[in-house]
């Protein structure tokens, strides 16, 4: 589990996959097991969840409650802030989290505004001579409509 910062107003999610580019400039974004550090990710994906007040998150969303789908999201690395080592109960509903989990969710939520602040500034690249945060670009999802 990990927290990380989303447009959306989730939070707290759990990876799915990661992805990591070999070879240099012209090489693949492949799957990848498990990274020593953070530098090495391209990017991950994830189900988020929703926090519904003192340590439980869902994770069917109350915008799109009445469908009951979860969400997913594809983060850059620079939106990830902390890997939750600390138990975490999960299950088909949503996740528990342990007090002290709890406790680093609360103060990263007090320091919300600096923490968007440099999660921006982390994943702002330069792109045709403006400055352009990745979080912004919409994905191409290869479907025509």
């Amino acid at each position: 589990m990990i927290f990380a910062v989303l447009p959306s107003c989730a939070n707290r999610v759990l990876v799915i996959a990661l992805y990591s580019k070999a070879g240099g400039k012209g090489g693949r974004h492949d799957w990848v097991p498990q990274l020593e550090n953070i530098g090495q990710l391209s990017y991950a994906v994830v189900r988020t969840y929703q926090h519904t007040g003192s340590r439980s998150f869902r994770c069917i969303h109350r915008d799109v409650a009445m469908i009951g789908v979860s969400m997913f999201a594809h983060l850059a690395s620079g939106a990830i802030l902390v890997h939750i080592e600390d138990t975490v109960s999960v299950n088909e509903r949503g996740a528990d989290l342990s007090k002290k989990t709890a406790a680093l969710y609360v103060e990263l939520q007090n320091e919300k505004s600096a923490v968007m602040q440099i999660t921006t500034a982390l994943t702002t690249v330069q792109k045709e001579s403006a400055n352009v945060n990745i979080l912004d670009i919409e994905e191409d999802d290869g479907v025509d409509k």
